[in-house]
């Protein structure tokens, strides 16, 4: 490289670099260490512009305050079956067989000065003593009992035993749920994943959420909704229960999920629960399995007017009545019975007893009846073998996912290969009706023996049908004669 190229590069770099340097020298970055601006000059919102925001905090501030002290942490210790998932737009919910871990922490709502709580029946179910409960403002624990339950209803009586005489605890007061409408303001309390006293905000989603075959008309809750919170109070903006959380709606699937759909039992449901349970009255029975009329159901035109009888058990009070499978029941003195869940409210509302007037559609015929409602009959035995298959009665929860809140269906244990009915029933299928393959109407199965007398019965003239469940709808199983 000649003398002059050389001299004319080191010339650009020298200028290059004194460029650089004079830049940097005049362009120096802010420094980082100086004191930001005083938050007092930054822009704040005016309080006095939002009075309804600051009323309602301070409503909802007067809320917690008040209605935490009736919220009790449970902790149980035990496995047994978990509560079926509740999903959308699903006609049955199939019970979980396997014995699981629950959540060992949930909630409970004090209904009475001496200790009184109502809770889910799926949090304590199994418990046995092994039942402890922690006041709002305590870190000590104390022992609750079980006073009584329905299983149909999920919902549970515990008492907590005091630590001194006399004792008196936070009760909470219950609202009117069916004056409830979609949007109003609702907290919902609880213990979710063991984080006592947790209040979440949201609106009633819907007033009559029926999901599944629980046939519980529901109260939809944007609150959020996590185990633990089941049994914990829903309050409104007066700080009144209106509604006992039981659960979140799941996806439509395992992998979906879903958020901000939680259920609660409305709470004028939970107070008749609480009266039954209190004075340990006889369950009211009327023998009869009714569902969602299936015409307007599936073609999903508009809402149903009635509910259809799809069984009638022998020697109940509806078949004395006169109630046949295939009537439509339209009201119940005079109320309008729209759906399953309207139907069950008004039996439930009554004693063994009362009598009732239904109005029912028999072939576009309009005819009354008057069921006299009795006591739930218990059968003798719980667990028979017959023609080679183990059957057991069914449980009340069972029954109740079912869409099934009566005394009726069996369910099969195990079939032995050499049965005749080896390749027809199957383990854990359920049975609810059996007729004559030859007659139209089916009868529901009440009873093991009643099962076994209908085999024979209908063995000799011709053929047996029953309608069977297999975690899916009902479907009709025929078979020949058994011998």
């Amino acid at each position: 490289m000649n003398r002059g190229l050389r001299a004319a590069l080191l010339f650009s770099v020298a200028a290059g670099v004194a460029f650089g340097c004079f830049w940097l020298l005049n362009n120096k970055p802010a420094d980082t260490t100086a004191d930001p601006p005083a938050l007092e000059h930054l822009p704040r919102v005016d309080l006095g512009q939002l009075p309804l925001s600051v009323s309602l905090n301070k409503e909802l501030e007067l809320i917690g305050s008040r209605v935490l002290p009736g919220v009790v942490s449970i902790q149980v210790d035990r496995r047994g079956p978990a509560p079926a998932p509740l999903r959308p737009n699903t006609k049955t919910v199939p019970a979980n067989d396997a014995a699981e871990e629950e959540p060992s922490v949930a909630a409970g709502t004090i209904v009475r000065k001496d200790g009184l709580v109502l809770t889910n029946w799926h949090v304590v179910a199994g418990a046995g003593d092994s039942i402890l409960v922690t006041l709002h403002g305590e870190e000590n624990v104390r022992r609750a009992k079980i006073v009584d339950h329905d299983e149909s209803r999920d919902l549970a009586l515990l008492r907590i035993e005091p630590v001194k005489p006399g004792e008196e605890f936070t009760a909470l007061r219950f609202g009117d749920s069916s004056k409830v409408r979609v949007c109003h303001m609702v907290l919902a309390m609880g213990s979710p994943w063991g984080l006592r006293d947790t209040v979440t905000f949201g609106i009633i989603s819907h007033v009559a959420r029926v999901v599944g075959d629980t046939y519980t008309a529901f109260l939809q809750t944007s609150c959020v909704i996590n185990p633990g919170n089941s049994g914990g109070p829903l309050v409104n903006l007066q700080g009144d229960v209106v509604g006992i959380i039981t659960r979140k709606l799941l996806g439509p699937d395992e992998k979906a999920s879903a958020e901000g759909y939680g259920l609660a039992i409305p709470s004028n449901e939970a107070r008749i629960v609480i009266d039954n349970l209190e004075r340990k009255g006889p369950q009211p029975y009327a023998g009869l399995t009714v569902e969602d009329w299936p015409e307007r159901y599936w073609l999903k035109q508009e809402d149903p007017e009635g509910v259809i009888v799809r069984g009638v058990s022998q020697r109940s009070p509806s078949e004395a009545a006169g109630l046949r499978a295939g009537d439509i029941i339209e009201s119940v003195d005079g109320e309008r019975v729209p759906g399953t869940a309207a139907f069950w409210r008004a039996v439930r509302a009554r004693g063994a007893g009362d009598s009732m007037k239904v109005s029912v559609r028999r072939g576009g015929e309009a005819v009354q009846f008057f069921i006299v409602l009795t006591t739930l009959p218990e059968p003798a035995k719980t667990v028979a073998v017959v023609r080679g298959v183990t059957l057991r009665k069914l449980h009340s929860f069972e029954r109740s996912l079912l869409g099934v809140i009566e005394s009726t269906g069996l369910r099969v244990e195990r079939v032995d290969p050499a049965s005749p009915l080896a390749g027809i029933l199957r383990e854990r299928m359920n049975i609810l009706h059996a007729g004559g393959s030859g007659e139209g109407e089916l009868l529901e199965v009440a009873t093991l023996e009643e099962f076994e007398k209908m085999l024979t019965e209908y063995s000799a003239t011709g053929g047996v049908i029953v309608t069977a469940s297999f975690g899916g709808p009902l479907k009709p199983i025929s078979f020949p004669p058994i011998p």
